[in-house]
């Protein structure tokens, strides 16, 4: 019964101690490399700026499945852009709140109509 170990003894026996160092000591060592790693290895951010009060407007067909989002007309976005923009309401979240409140005020769908 010398192996046995419970948590309010003094000490613990040889053998588990050699047993948790057996695994404690690799864990410890090779935690920080495995989070080194993926810090170095994440991609880095884009250069995008965020344009806080510089309104734009942008027409196209509004399409409400499977996200909120606009298919802008030809010639309204940039070169190497893609012509679908992801619509989003107030505070990043999703714009489906604020499309359904514009659509109750219309009394008419949006989806499939060119929007500006």
């Amino acid at each position: 019964m010398e192996n046995f170990y419970i948590g309010w003894q003094k000490e613990m026996s040889p053998q588990h101690k050699k047993t948790l160092k057996r695994f404690l000591i690799p864990i410890f060592i090779l935690i920080p490399i495995l989070v080194i790693g993926v810090i170095l290895l994440q991609k880095h951010f884009n250069n995008h700026q965020f344009e806080f009060g510089n309104i734009k407007s942008f027409t196209g067909v509004y399409h409400e499945n499977p996200y909120p989002i606009l298919e802008i007309t030809e010639g309204e976005f940039p070169e190497n852009f893609s012509k679908f923009a992801l619509l989003v309401g107030y505070g990043k979240f999703g714009a489906k709140g604020t499309i359904e409140m514009i659509e109750a005020q219309n009394g008419q769908k949006l989806n499939g109509k060119t929007i500006t």
